[in-house]
């Protein structure tokens, strides 16, 4: 009997704690679909859902964050070309504060694949926490 409850012993604490362990760890990063506290976010996204190649796309959307320290907006644009990446000061936008709009002229069009481009665009604060991602699908049309 006393073997029995030494090998459960054994049993729980080498296998059963690490993973309850495991189970209550968080990332800290700030990123991901929970930002975390302090971590700045974006809503309202507004952007056409289909454009001419050549042309430019106004794209704007809210934000708040609690330090007001945001620094850079950055976006993918995933498209049958490839993928292509962009980033922008806060100065550059003029975000400041701890809420507002972000607006940007989007010059991607100017040489892009023709077909649907999956846009993403989320921002980074001081604190390199980052803000949930707003998505969309943009359709590149031929004239």
């Amino acid at each position: 009997m006393k073997k029995k409850c030494c090998e459960l012993v054994l049993v729980l604490s080498v296998v059963i704690l690490p993973l309850l362990l495991l189970s209550c760890s968080s990332s800290g990063s700030g990123g991901g679909d929970d930002p975390g506290p302090g971590a700045p976010s974006l809503s309202n996204l507004s952007f056409p859902s289909e454009t001419y190649r050549g042309e430019t796309c106004l794209v704007s959307c809210d934000y708040s964050d609690p330090e007001g320290d945001i620094i850079m907006l950055y976006s993918t644009d995933t498209h049958p070309g490839g993928i292509g990446t962009k980033s922008y000061t806060a100065d550059e936008l003029g975000i400041t504060g701890t809420s507002g709009r972000i607006t940007v002229l989007d010059d991607t069009n100017l040489s892009a694949s023709y077909g649907t481009h999956h846009i993403e665009i989320w921002v980074e604060d001081a604190g390199h926490h980052t803000s949930n991602r707003l998505t969309h699908d943009l359709e590149v049309l031929r004239k």
